[in-house]
């Protein structure tokens, strides 16, 4: 299952990378896709290599990251793709890639579920750290 919800992921990245233009004819879609660019690599260097996968799983000796990004969203990396996906949306829209972006929306949501009970399982402290971050965006959700 875990392999699955990867693949639905990177196949959807793939498509929008595929389907039209990676980089933006407007100022503001580009710094939509700036901002998630960014979100995505501070997202990885908090992380660490060490700990990072993209699996929805705990890596053997892995720790709770609750620095960086982490302080305040507990998955930037998952808010950083959907931002990057919605500035190509907005950029080039389609039906073919509205829908895409709803399958890898959703693929993400039950992703962070999967991993979220995972993570509650493997570290005591990660319910503390649910209460005081948002999941996907901050102050909303």
């Amino acid at each position: 299952m875990n392999y699955l919800l990867v693949f639905i992921q990177f196949a959807g990245i793939l498509f929008f990378i595929f389907t039209g233009p990676s980089i933006p004819a407007s100022v503001p879609v580009f710094v939509l896709q700036a901002i998630a660019f960014v979100l995505g690599v501070w997202a990885i260097v908090a992380m660490k290599l060490h700990t990072l996968t993209v699996l929805p799983s705990v890596k053997q000796g892995g720790k709770l990251c609750s620095s960086g990004p982490y302080r305040i969203l507990r998955h930037p990396m998952y808010t950083a793709v959907l931002l990057f996906l919605l500035a190509l949306l907005i950029n080039q829209y389609s039906m073919s890639r509205a829908v895409v972006f709803a399958v890898v929306f959703v693929d993400l949501m039950f992703k962070m579920q999967v991993e979220e009970k995972i993570l509650l399982f493997h570290y005591p402290n990660y319910k503390k750290y649910m209460q005081g971050t948002y999941r996907l965006i901050p102050f909303v959700y």
